[in-house]
């Protein structure tokens, strides 16, 4: 029995979706502020509505992760199913929903608009999205619609030269970040490093953290021969110090096979404002591709030149 100063338990779920819609109780249950499910197969219709009725119906939400497992959403090489659940003209999100994280789903234009809509409706701060290039519907849709949002973050599978030339994606991904007025963190996984001239253009002077990372696509971007290509050079190194002089927090891809050159390290050292830096090993790498010592004197003796 609660007593007065009492307070009923904030429940944090994370599942599968058939434990969610088979609990008549959660149906409007304030108590409710995060759920993480995990659709895997994909969800048939029957399911999918049901689950989207349990999800709009609570009050108190304040994250929402869905997932689909990568691929088990495709029926054949070209058709792609519906999002997790559908949303009618008179659907609502929560409002007190802050973070929002869709993975693996694919958006028609009709749906895009409505997810749109009813993410006007809340105060999102923090945005990921994850799945195949069709992810840009929902991207073109949602432009202009959370101007201040304050993460965000997307991962596309694709191939990259089919990313690369697929120049509508990045054109729309560029006007999606133009729309946001104050972005600070910014997370890109197996997009092509153009967007970062986007990122720089629109949010360099107040980003502060920088999450750009090369993991599908590492085996056709470099060669496991050719272990001094770097998939920045020298000089784009030194422009997004440049470009991002907020940036406290930075994690690149650099994929050097063997260790990576010191005036590499001394090029990180630029950034005015950096306070943590992730450099991540290939999986074809045998030993650190960085020694501790070797990052400490190249910062400090860059800290001693700007000084």
């Amino acid at each position: 029995m609660l007593h007065g100063r009492q307070f009923p338990p904030q429940i944090y779920y994370e599942g599968s979706p058939q434990a969610v819609i088979s609990e008549s109780l959660l149906i409007g249950a304030f108590y409710i502020k995060s759920l993480s499910i995990t659709c895997t197969p994909a969800l048939q219709e029957p399911i999918s509505n049901e689950l989207g009725k349990v999800i709009l119906s609570l009050p108190k939400l304040e994250r929402l992760i869905l997932k689909q497992v990568a691929n088990r959403y495709w029926r054949d090489n070209s058709t792609p199913i519906s999002p997790t659940f559908r949303l009618d003209v008179d659907s609502k999100l929560p409002p007190s929903l802050r973070i929002l994280s869709l993975a693996n789903f694919t958006f028609d234009e009709e749906q895009a608009i409505s997810w749109a809509r009813c993410i006007t409706e809340c105060d999102i701060q923090h945005l990921r999205l994850d799945g195949y290039l069709q992810i840009s519907v929902l991207l073109k849709a949602l432009t202009g619609s959370v101007p201040g949002l304050k993460s965000f973050a997307s991962r596309v599978i694709s191939e990259p030269d089919v990313l690369r030339s697929h120049g509508d994606f990045l054109a729309i991904l560029d006007c999606f970040l133009q729309s946001i007025t104050n972005l600070e963190c910014f997370t890109s996984n197996d997009i092509p490093k153009e967007v970062l001239t986007s990122v720089i253009r629109h949010h360099g002077n107040h980003l502060r953290q920088l999450r750009f990372r090369q993991t599908s696509s590492m085996a056709s971007i470099l060669p496991r021969s050719e272990g001094k290509i770097c998939l920045f050079s020298l000089e784009e190194i030194v422009q997004l110090s440049n470009g991002l002089a907020q940036v406290e927090r930075l994690g690149l891809d650099l994929f050097f096979k063997d260790p990576t050159p010191y005036d590499y390290l001394e090029a990180l050292a630029r950034f005015p404002s950096l306070k943590y830096l992730e450099l991540n090993t290939p999986n074809f790498c045998a030993v650190p591709s960085l020694g501790e010592s070797i990052i400490k004197e190249a910062f400090h003796v860059e800290r001693e030149q700007c000084a």
